[in-house]
């Protein structure tokens, strides 16, 4: 009889560790899916931010080409002042056109005749110093 009761006890013990057991594996398995929300949860906002960042540096290299292409126009316009300044000092009368983006400049061929001086530059270059001005003028 003794060793019915201790058959009993033993298979009472193996329950409730059965049961202990699956409470433990209960709890880990939850604590896992908590840290598994918390990591998707990260996830999105880092794809997010990533998405947010490309869309501005797009933006920024829209932004960056569109002042290379507002440089390289000012670096024209600033060219045929200084090439107008020149002329004058040196007493040539020139007519200088506006400055036109590249895509009109290839349209239109027309517009790129050289326009004739009123008189003719001397030979030398030496004779384009001022008299005031020993060194002479360079560009």
């Amino acid at each position: 009889m003794e060793a019915g009761v201790e058959q009993e006890q033993l298979q009472q013990e193996a329950e409730l560790n059965q049961e202990v057991n699956e409470e433990e594996v209960e709890s880990q398995m939850e604590k896992v899916k908590a840290e598994l929300e918390v990591q998707s949860q990260h996830t999105a906002r880092l794809e997010s931010s990533c998405r947010a960042l490309e869309r501005s540096l797009g933006q920024s290299g829209k932004r960056l080409q569109e002042k290379e292409q507002e440089l390289e126009q000012l670096t024209k316009e600033l060219r045929q002042v200084n090439l107008q300044q020149f002329i004058q000092q040196t007493g040539t009368k020139v007519t200088v056109l506006p400055a036109q983006p590249a895509t009109e400049i290839y349209a239109d061929t027309e517009s790129l005749k050289r326009l004739g001086s009123s008189r003719l530059l001397p030979s030398n270059p030496r004779s384009l110093q001022g008299s005031l001005n020993p060194e002479g003028i360079y560009v």
